[in-house]
């Protein structure tokens, strides 16, 4: 529009312009012209006129000055008579003779042009004349005018000028009156569309529009209809923006209630919490009065108003039927209803005040194509409706707040599982905590007298006999109880790994030593094959790696009866290992028992669960595999099986550990000494056990005492801390749970009192790594194991307060373990050389040889009299070679000896 204005202004200046510049031709041809015609006839038209005069005869002048300027001539162009001649007075010539009283003009040469033109003359200064003749036909006489230029041209100059001023005021008329007509035609129109368009421009509106400017046919009338059309082109697109805008603002208040109740329903997880935010949500994006919240009750199989918002305390109360009111039918339905007049609806609820309600809406809440409640809004002043846009958004909204609802719901259940699940956790690491204390407990009186008994040399064989039963049977039962409370360790998920440096090719060795026995007492070959890959030393937690080899050979010696087992070791990575570096192990353990059924291999690491020939042979708990896994899931790996029935099963697992930069320290399993006393010149060691049970005090003071170890004892943390300070002993023997004070207090106050501190070596009954963790944390050393192995016990003492023990049979031992004679060099013995012992001696080292006890056998052949120390001497060399075979091949010749293969291979075995 502004463009087609300044086009039009243009276009005026153009006319304004061409109309000044056609004035201004006019003018100079009015001046130019003329004066250009004085200029080039100068006098002639002039002299002309004044020739053309009436002159009278008598020359009647006025008042001549200067020269002649008046002539009168005869035929032949003699002067007659000049205007000088005649001042005053009259020339007459009556009788036509020539009267020269005149005179005659001095000599010129007056030259004549052509008939009826005018002469010119100029004299000796310079001057310049103009003549004029004039002549009539009634005369012979001429009379000439003679007139200066300059003055002529003063005067024709002076009346230029007066024309000039007067064409000019003509000019200044003529412009003035255009100008006005052309404002009143051209400018007065563009300043009124000027001001439409600053108006339009400023508020969006026209402070009026001229009509007979529209009706015009020239280019304004054009601009001033574009201008209209497109003022209502504008106002259109406003319309129209305008209502986009509201749109807009209506889905930002309803995305803006999406979010609100989004982030509602990620931080109001209580459902009530979360409904009072649905319902404001709710009634902002509507922009209803009031709000209502039905929920489905299962047990009721109603609705139940669950919030509401805008409503009086006496509403609350109420429950919908199925197809009651407007609620009831979307609850039946499933689909959302509105009425415009629900107070004269018939089928609404007839005891509700229908003055509450007018316009009201209902859509459902569902989860999964399941209606679990309904969500309402209702205007409470008449006139208001629920649009469909409005019905929809709506929808829209509360399949949000299903969504919602459903999380809080499973948020309450999930919370609800958790709290229960962590109350049985709880309750189970009460129980196992329980159960550890009360079956550990007496098992340590149990196996801890066993021990002291077998160490008494003034039992009977039998008697001693008798006690190895015990003690094997009470292990037997602690192992069952390990399994068992392990199990549950790793259900309430307080197993953990606890890592360290260990040899694997003597772990491999002490396996085979453990299990070759067992497995030549069923004819069993026991092969262990270990690929020339696998590094000796790993950083990985070396008792779970143990326990799972042992209860996967234990299972493969028991179930199979005829065959081979063979366990192998290899190094899944394709790189070669180095210190330090991340490697996987692949283990396997192959035999060829009986195989297990299809069906039961899924079950197989479930806990309790046992395979056909394990319930046949009614032996097991049905843990060890599933402990198994556990462990191997522990240590970053999985343990696999494949069998097949009647031809042998193999079970497959692999560990991720570290190369061991250093040679680790060698793992338990050898045999090992008794301790009988203290060598001489040891100081006086003072020993404080604090243990509330009595049977524990008596079992360490049985240990202790007759070793030369000065004993006092205390019976809760309390009394012990009291005796600390009495005796001052070197060492305390902490239990950690009793009466009064428990032991991880005793030994906290302990710590804190200063002075000379003890060695403290916790006594604990429990399975759980951080309890230990616990104990070296209140102040402990370290922790004797419940039931107490009395080696160990014995160890930690010596590692403690640098005791040197006296150990049995140390000549013997120490004679053994440096001439270690191969296999092949046992030639010595026969059967009939053991006929000298007594049957039972020779049935109890069987049972010892048979069961891998090296410790128990080492025992019997001890009792061997002097006389048979050779004997002695040979059967020693054979436990402490790990040839238990040898002994019971020796004990029961019958039977064919199955020699027991170890190595290290490139390749699997075949």
């Amino acid at each position: 529009m502004v463009k087609k204005l300044q086009f039009l202004k243009a276009r005026l200046s153009q006319r304004i312009g061409l109309w000044v510049l056609v004035s201004i031709l006019i003018i100079e041809a009015i001046i130019v012209i003329p004066s250009y015609l004085v200029r080039e006839q100068e006098l002639l038209g002039q002299l002309e006129e004044m020739a053309r005069v009436e002159i009278d005869l008598t020359f009647r002048l006025a008042e001549p000055e200067g020269e002649a300027d008046q002539f009168l001539l005869e035929l032949g162009n003699h002067i007659v008579a000049n205007s000088q001649d005649v001042v005053g007075l009259a020339l007459y010539r009556l009788d036509g003779t020539l009267v020269a009283t005149a005179g005659e003009m001095p000599e010129s040469t007056l030259t004549t042009a052509s008939a009826g033109s005018s002469l010119r003359m100029t004299t000796a200064d310079g001057t310049r004349y103009e003549f004029a003749p004039w002549w009539n036909d009634w005369s012979d006489y001429r009379v000439i005018a003679r007139v200066d230029s300059s003055e002529v041209q003063q005067e024709v100059f002076a009346y230029a000028w007066r024309m000039v001023f007067f064409i000019l005021i003509i000019v200044a008329f003529v412009t003035v009156t255009t100008m006005l007509a052309v404002g009143h035609t051209t400018l007065i129109p563009l300043l009124t569309m000027r001001q439409n368009v600053l108006s339009f421009g400023k508020n969006g509106t026209l402070d009026g529009t001229d009509d007979q400017l529209i009706t015009r046919d020239d280019e304004l009338g054009d601009v001033a209809k574009s201008f209209v059309a497109m003022v209502g082109q504008i106002a259109e697109r406003t319309s129209e923006l305008t209502t986009a805008n509201r749109q807009l603002q209506h889905q930002n208040t309803y995305l803006e209630a999406l979010n609100d109740t989004t982030i509602g329903m990620i931080s109001h997880l209580e459902i009530n919490e979360l409904l009072k935010n649905i319902i404001s949500q709710s009634c902002m994006l509507i922009g209803a009065e009031q709000g209502f919240i039905f929920l489905h009750d299962d047990e009721a199989n109603d609705m139940r108003l669950s919030v509401s918002i805008g409503v009086e305390g006496d509403f609350l109360h109420y429950r919908i039927k199925p197809g009651q009111g407007l609620i009831g039918q979307v609850w039946q339905t499933g689909q959302p209803m509105a009425h415009e007049g629900y107070y004269i609806w018939t089928e609404r609820v007839q005891d509700v005040n229908p003055a509450l309600l007018h316009p009201i809406m209902a859509v459902p809440l569902k989860t999964q194509d399941r209606v679990v409640g309904v969500i309402s809004m209702a205007y409470t002043t008449p006139g208001r409706t629920f649009t469909t846009a409005e019905i929809d958004l709506f929808s829209r909204f509360a399949q949000l707040a299903s969504v919602a609802l459903e999380n809080a719901r499973l948020f309450t259940e999930a919370r609800v599982s958790h709290a229960a699940a962590e109350a049985a956790s709880k309750a189970k690491s009460v129980f196992l905590a329980t159960m550890s204390h009360e079956l550990r407990t007496p098992l340590n009186a149990i196996l801890g007298f066993s021990q002291v008994l077998q160490r008494d040399t003034n039992l009977t064989t039998g008697q001693h006999e008798y006690l190895h039963i015990i003690s094997t049977n009470g292990e037997n039962l602690l192992d069952l109880i390990n399994d068992v409370l392990e199990m549950s360790k790793i259900e309430a998920g307080r197993t953990t790994l606890h890592r360290n440096d260990f040899d694997l090719y003597r772990m491999l060795d002490n396996l085979s030593s453990m299990f070759h026995l067992r497995a030549v007492n069923k004819g069993l070959a026991l092969h262990i094959a270990c690929g020339a890959d696998v590094p000796q030393h790993l950083h990985a937690d070396e008792r779970k790696l143990r326990q799972v080899l042992i209860n996967l050979l234990n299972n493969a010696i028991k179930f199979t009866e005829t065959g081979s087992v063979t366990l192998q070791v290899n190094l899944l990575d394709e790189q070669p290992a180095s210190d330090g570096s991340l490697v996987r192990l692949g283990f396997a353990v192959v035999d060829t028992g009986p195989g297990i059924e299809r069906d039961e291999l899924p079950n197989l690491f479930t806990p309790f669960f046992q395979a056909r020939s394990g319930r046949e042979l009614q032996r097991g708990t049905g843990l060890g595999l599933a402990i198994s896994r556990e462990f191997v899931n522990l240590m970053s790996g999985d343990i696999t099986v494949e069998s097949v029935v009647g031809q042998g099963s193999v079970f497959r697992f692999d560990i991720q550990a570290t190369v061991a930069t250093s040679t680790a320290a060698p793992v338990g399993g050898g045999t090992q000494r008794h301790v009988v006393g203290m060598a001489p010149d040891q100081p006086n060691y003072r020993m404080l056990v604090v243990e509330d049970q009595p049977e524990n005090r008596m079992l360490l003071e049985k240990l202790l005492q007759p070793l030369g170890f000065e004993l006092y004892a205390a019976v809760n943390g309390q009394q012990g801390i009291e005796q600390w300070q009495q005796v001052q002993p070197q060492l305390i023997l902490l239990d950690m749970q009793m009466p009064v004070l428990n032991g991880y207090d005793a030994a906290r106050r302990i710590r804190a009192m200063g002075g000379q501190q003890p060695i403290i070596i916790a006594l604990s009954a429990s399975v759980f790594e951080e309890d230990h963790a616990n104990m070296l944390a209140a102040g402990c050393d370290d922790v004797a194991h419940k039931p107490i192995q009395i080696d160990e016990l014995f160890g930690k003492i010596a590692q403690h307060l640098g005791v040197c023990f006296v150990y049995s049979d140390s000549t013997e031992l120490a004679h053994w373990q440096t001439a270690r004679p191969s296999a092949n060099q046992l030639t010595g013995l026969k059967p009939a050389d053991l006929l000298h012992m007594p049957e039972w001696w020779r049935a109890a080292l069987h049972m010892a040889a048979a069961q891998g006890d090296a410790e128990h056998a080492l025992y019997l052949i001890g009792q061997v009299p002097p006389a048979h120390a050779a004997m002695a001497h040979e059967l020693g060399s054979l436990v402490q070679n790990f040839r238990l075979d040898q002994i019971i091949e020796l004990l029961h010749p019958d039977r064919a000896p199955v020699q027991m293969q170890v190595a290290v291979v490139q390749e699997e075995p075949a």
